[in-house]
């Protein structure tokens, strides 16, 4: 009873698949269960694939269970260590910063909070900004843009014709 006999290499579709299901395949794809935590987000489409090919090719459940903790134990370790990347680049570019502006370093960054206020970034948009562009170069021109709005948190508007104040985009060069 405990012996299942490996099918020959013309067997039938319906040959293999009694096959794989004595080997513990469900018997559709949808079966298939993950035994994933409810508050790990896994993609919908990443998921259809997996269960689809997993059963194509014969995967037992348990085998697709361990397979899919493995990837995701790889997935958990892949983003600590970027962050962790991430955090001794930052580190790095502040240290850049800090040698290159010296003594200047924290009107630097007052500048640079100046900027944030005035334009009314909200952390998520300052963060994805610096992503993109990096941390030293992000700050560098936020410093520059709080350097130039001088002493007032905003931008100045200039005067026109008879002393009426212009708002500073409709400034000409």
């Amino acid at each position: 009873g405990d012996v299942i006999a490996k099918p020959a290499a013309d067997a039938t579709p319906e040959q293999k698949a009694a096959f794989y299901e004595a080997l513990g395949r469900p018997k559709e794809a949808a079966a298939y269960d993950f035994g994933l935590p409810p508050e790990v987000q896994v993609d919908a489409g990443f998921q259809d694939w997996a269960k689809s090919t997993f059963h194509e090719i014969g995967m037992s459940g348990e085998q697709a269970k361990a397979l899919v903790g493995k990837w995701q134990q790889f997935q958990t370790d892949y983003a600590a260590n970027l962050a962790a990347e991430a955090k001794v680049a930052e580190t790095a570019a502040i240290d850049g910063l800090k040698k290159e502006y010296g003594a200047g370093f924290d009107q630097f960054i007052a500048d640079g909070q100046k900027a944030y206020s005035a334009l009314g970034l909200d952390q998520a948009t300052q963060n994805a900004l610096a992503g993109a562009a990096g941390t030293a170069p992000y700050r560098a021109l936020m410093a520059a843009l709080g350097k130039k709005m001088g002493g007032e948190a905003g931008f100045k508007n200039a005067t026109g014709g008879a002393g009426a104040e212009l708002p500073a985009a409709q400034m000409t060069p």
